[in-house]
This record gives structure tokens, C-alpha cells and sequence, in this order.
């Protein structure tokens, strides 16, 4: 069973979340054993460098350990090296590597070698085992690239080179994916026609339409390996969270075996397009009530608790500024999210809004717009809030602490806002432990940066200046 941890979703990380960011994606195959392809990509901002001959050099060791009933079947140490350059990029790496019968777990820890603090730890269930029914398929790689490719790139395979889908994200760009997979028969002599379907479905409420995606088939040459590696068009489908399906299917099209991966697509062209054409009658619902030329205040509102794929349809809608697609777009968000009642959840939303406007407003904008004030609608209200004024060596801060968060599943979190332009209420994230938030590994450098000779390490690389007195930051942030 393929295991996919999206850093947004389903990421299995022990205490405090870091620095360091992963992309890790897991595949069973068989051969004459079962093996596991184990591809890491690792977020070059994510790292700190090293200088070697010149060079400016990331390196990340890795710990990886395959385990079975609590016991080690697999264990290796690597360092996965990438060049960056004045933009970091990301580099990657696959392993492969021989996996016994039945349920593993696949645990992994990374460290940046510029820096021992920085590190991601995670651990990934998968299922190993053969069908059956005498058919039976591999894991599904979804793919961002599959090209012809006759060198020896580890990432080649048959003559193709293949990428995995980056967090199992298509953003608008990817019109076209791709998928690959191993059919396995045990006995080749057998004449029966089989086939391979696939077909897309939506898997979230998020979804507006409810209609069939894709399906299609294709007929299978019995092979003792069949590797199949077919293309699919995400161009018309709407923003959402869908599900890959691939299965063995006979004449009388019984399934015989079936992987799923699932993705998610931004699609903001796709998106308005249904919203200026959908038919549902919102005419007597709430939404009519809301004059025009409030529509565009009541949608920035809206931006910190939108969902993550339909951000940039939002932006498309606000900055277009039809009033009939604005209307479908507060209409279907809060009938979606509230049930029985949209309206009530609406106004109190929005109640709360205003609120926030009013005591974060600044002079950049609403102030629901404000880093602040976006934490407080997407997150809620802090258990509590410290604010420091007073540091000599310091502008303003303040540093808000969540017991615990639903959305991402963490406890302890912190969020640091600073205020260097000491321009009344023009606080911004420094830096927080917030997965999906700004992560700044140099935060408390440059919340002290009016003490440049008493950066610990050298100038370019400093994540901490030395204790002192008056310098509180660090502690706060961590122990308090």
C-alpha cells in the first residue's frame, strides 16, 4: 500500500514541528521479492548550507528504517547533498531496498547537517502483499513528469524517466498527469481478457460538481510484469480532492484487484467557469441581500479560511469582480461548511471579522488582511498572548500560544509576531512552528539584529545571537 505524507495533511512528525521540509513517497513493487522505491524530496529553502571548495553546499543526513513487528529488516545511513544557488532549490533522491510479507512501518529521521536542531522525523505504514487472485497490481505512482530518458538516472525506468506528483499536488500549470503502475500474473497461460480501468473521483464535499471525472480502460497483455504508464488530462477539472483509481477488471467487468492515490488540483480557470454557469437558484438565499459593493470586503474576510486549493480562484474572483460569481462563491462555501445553516454561520463569521478589522486595522489594509488577524480567523484565538515592548535590543513583539490545533492536528504551537517599522499595529510573522505557516530558522537573528557582532556562528548562517539579560526571545518562545 502506498503511503503518501503530505506536509498538509498526513504528516506524522514527533514534538514540535521544524525547519526542514519533506516530500516523501513510497511504492511496493514485486520481482522475484517484494521491494520497496522510497523517493525523498527535499525543500532546499528548507535547509541551511555549507561552504566546501567554493561551493555553497546543503546536505541532509538521512536514518531510514524499515521495520517489521517492532523489528529492523532494513537499516541505512545516507547524506543527500544539493548545490544552491542564490535560489534554493529542491534536490531529490529514491532508494531501493528489498521489504518482507505483511505490515511494515517505514521511519525516517533527517537532519541538516548545517544545523542539528533542524530536522523532520516521520514514519509511514505500508502494506506488502501479493493478491490472490492471481492478478494483481503494484502501488500507483502518480507522476508530474514521465519523459524518454536513455541515461542511468536512478529515476529512470524502462526507458522512462519519471518524477512523482510534489505532494500530490497539480496546480494549474500541470495540465496533463501521468501514472504508473506493475500488473503482475501469476499464471500467463491463462486466456481470460482482462482489462485496466481508471477513473477519477471527487473525495471532499469541497467538490461543486458531482459528476464522472474520467473512465476509461485498457486492455492488458498477460504478462508475468506488465508495467503500464498511461496519461490523463487534469485540464478541465475544477479545483478539489479527487482519487486515482486503478483496477483489474474481467469481460464481465468484476474487479479483481485495485490501488487508489489520491491528489489534489488547483484549477482557478476551471472554477469560474462553473460559478458564472451554475444553475443552482441562490436568489432567495442570503447571499442576494449583500449589496455589490460589499461583496469584495466580505471576500478578503473569507481568504484566511478558504480552502488551501481554492486560494487562487478566490484571488481570481475578488480581483475579476462579478457579482453573480462572487454571490455562487459565499453561497456554495457556507452551504458546503454549514449545512442546515449557512446564514447563521455566515453572519457570525463575519461578525467576528469586523472585530478583527477593527482592532488589527493597519496602514496596509484591513485588518483581517494583517498577519495577526489572519492567524486569529484561519486559527482562532490564542490561549494566550505575550507582549513584549521593552527589550532594548529588540523592536516589539508578540508571541501567541495555541494549547492545540485542529486543522493541522499539533499541540504547543507559537506564532511570533515583530513590528521593526514601529508603525502602530503593523505586526508581522517572524517566525512560527506552525505547519504551512512561515518557519524562519534565522528568526531570532533578525529579531535581534541591532547586535550584529553577537550572532553565534558566522554572518550569513547565524540562527541565534548570544544570551543576555535582557534578551528573552528565545526562552519565551520555547519553554513558556
Amino acid at each position: 500500500m502506498k503511503s503518501l505524507l503530505y506536509i498538509y495533511l498526513f504528516v506524522f512528525l514527533f514534538g514540535k514541528a521544524s525547519a526542514l521540509s519533506l516530500d516523501v513517497q513510497s511504492f511496493v513493487f514485486y520481482g522475484e521479492k517484494p521491494y520497496i522505491e522510497c523517493y525523498i524530496r527535499v525543500d532546499g529553502a528548507s535547509v541551511g548550507v555549507n561552504t566546501h571548495a567554493g561551493a555553497s553546499v546543503a546536505e541532509v543526513e538521512f536514518l531510514l528504517l524499515l521495520k517489521k513487528n517492532d523489528q529492523v529488516v532494513h537499516a541505512e545511513k545516507f547524506i543527500l547533498k544539493g548545490k544552491v544557488d542564490s535560489i534554493a532549490g529542491d534536490f531529490m533522491d529514491i532508494r531501493r531496498f528489498f521489504a518482507p510479507e505483511g505490515n511494515c512501518s517505514l521511519y525516517i529521521l533527517a537532519t541538516d547537517k548545517s544545523d542539528e536542531n533542524n530536522k523532520s522525523e516521520l514514519e509511514q505504514l505500508i502494506q506488502v502483499s501479493r493478491s490472490d487472485t492471481g492478478v494483481f497490481l503494484s502501488d500507483v505512482m502518480l507522476l508530474s513528469v514521465a519523459r524518454q530518458d536513455s541515461s542511468d538516472s536512478p529515476f529512470t525506468r524502462n526507458g522512462i524517466y519519471m518524477e512523482p506528483l510534489q505532494l500530490g499536488y497539480a496546480p494549474e500549470s500541470q495540465e496533463v498527469l501521468y501514472f504508473y503502475a506493475e500488473v503482475y500474473s501469476a499464471d500467463s497461460q491463462n486466456k481470460e481478457e482482462l482489462y485496466l480501468q481508471y477513473s477519477i473521483t471527487e473525495t471532499s464535499a469541497a467538490q461543486l460538481s458531482k459528476k464522472n471525472i474520467l473512465n476509461k480502460f485498457k486492455k492488458l497483455n498477460q504478462n508475468p510484469i506488465e508495467p503500464v504508464l498511461l496519461p490523463f488530462s487534469v485540464k478541465e477539472i475544477m479545483s478539489g480532492n479527487y482519487d486515482l483509481s486503478v483496477s483489474i477488471v474481467n469481460k464481465k467487468r468484476e474487479v479483481l484487484h485495485e490501488k487508489r492515490v489520491a491528489f489534489v488540483r488547483s484549477n482557478p480557470t476551471a472554477d469560474l467557469a462553473f460559478l458564472e454557469n451554475y444553475n443552482t437558484d441562490y436568489t432567495h438565499s442570503f447571499v442576494q441581500n449583500i449589496p455589490d459593493e460589499e461583496l469584495e470586503y466580505i471576500l478578503k474576510a473569507h481568504v484566511p479560511i478558504a480552502d488551501q486549493n481554492q486560494m487562487a480562484t478566490l484571488d481570481e474572483i475578488i480581483k475579476k469582480g462579478r457579482p453573480k460569481s462572487q454571490k455562487q462563491y459565499l453561497f456554495q462555501y457556507w452551504k458546503r461548511t454549514a449545512g442546515e445553516a449557512p446564514e447563521a454561520a455566515y453572519k457570525q463569521y463575519m461578525e467576528v471579522a469586523k472585530v478583527v478589522d477593527k482592532q488589527f486595522h493597519s496602514n496596509v489594509g484591513y485588518g483581517f488582511q494583517t498577519d495577526r488577524g489572519y492567524i486569529f480567523l484561519k486559527y482562532g484565538r490564542p490561549n494566550n498572548v505575550l507582549t513584549i515592548d521593552n527589550e532594548p535590543d529588540a523592536p516589539p513583539y508578540e508571541i501567541w500560544y495555541y494549547n492545540y490545533i485542529t486543522t493541522t492536528r499539533q499541540t504547543n504551537v507559537r506564532f511570533l509576531f515583530w513590528n521593526p517599522s514601529l508603525v502602530h499595529n503593523d505586526f508581522r510573522l517572524l517566525h512560527s512552528n506552525c505547519w504551512s505557516e512561515r518557519n524562519n530558522p534565522q528568526w531570532e537573528v533578525e529579531l535581534y539584529r541591532s547586535v550584529p557582532m553577537e550572532r553565534i556562528g558566522n554572518a550569513t548562517d547565524a540562527r541565534q545571537v548570544g544570551e543576555n539579560w535582557n534578551r528573552h526571545a528565545r526562552r519565551y518562545f520555547n519553554d513558556y
